[in-house]
């Protein structure tokens, strides 16, 4: 009966962090079957990792990869002809999904602690929970050797033009990821 008092709500907690946390992607995201593969407890909240959970089973990943040292230097992509306007963050704006400013901060924060640590393959969503609050930062393309630091650029950018009111939702394009050209969204959902 103890035991029962312990498990019921641990279950509850586990289907309401998969329930809510489980993004709804934007119109132009690639749609499919995205999975809570890994969370990672911080001091200010949880991050979790979102990806395709077949192609997870598939790959070897070290979860801890980067994290471990520390890691804060970004890896420097190979130099790779890209689009001319790649890189250049071009932020819009939305008035749907919005998260709230101090969590998506936090969450860039996270990621900036340690921009070298690494983000396995399948994963395509990372979402920050403080709270009952959500951040999720999300990309359009499926990105190898991609890291923290990667992500830190557009989603400052986007924080910052649409973060103003107190909550922030918005995508920015023409985001460069380990020499990708991509889209990169911020919001709740």
């Amino acid at each position: 009966m103890h035991l029962q008092n312990i498990l019921v709500p641990l279950a509850a907690s586990v289907a309401s962090v998969r329930a809510a946390a489980v993004p709804n992607l934007p119109p132009g995201f690639p749609q499919g079957s995205y999975s809570l593969l890994h969370s990672r407890p911080l001091e200010n909240g949880t991050l979790y990792y979102w990806g395709d959970a077949s192609e997870a089973a598939k790959a070897k990943i070290d979860w801890d990869a980067g994290w471990d040292e520390n890691a804060v230097d970004v890896p420097t992509p190979s130099p790779i002809p890209m689009q001319r306007r790649c890189g250049s963050n071009v932020v819009h704006c939305s008035n749907t999904n919005l998260a709230r400013t101090d969590v998506c901060q936090q969450a860039v924060d996270a990621l900036r602690a340690n921009l070298g640590g690494s983000i396995a393959y399948p994963v395509q969503v990372i979402s920050f929970r403080s709270g009952d609050f959500w951040c999720n930062i999300a990309w359009a393309d499926r990105i190898n050797n991609l890291v923290n630091g990667y992500l830190v650029a557009a989603a400052s950018k986007t924080l910052g033009l649409c973060g103003t009111t107190g909550s922030v939702s918005g995508w920015a394009d023409d985001v460069s990821l380990n020499n990708i050209c991509t889209t990169q969204y911020m919001s709740n959902a």
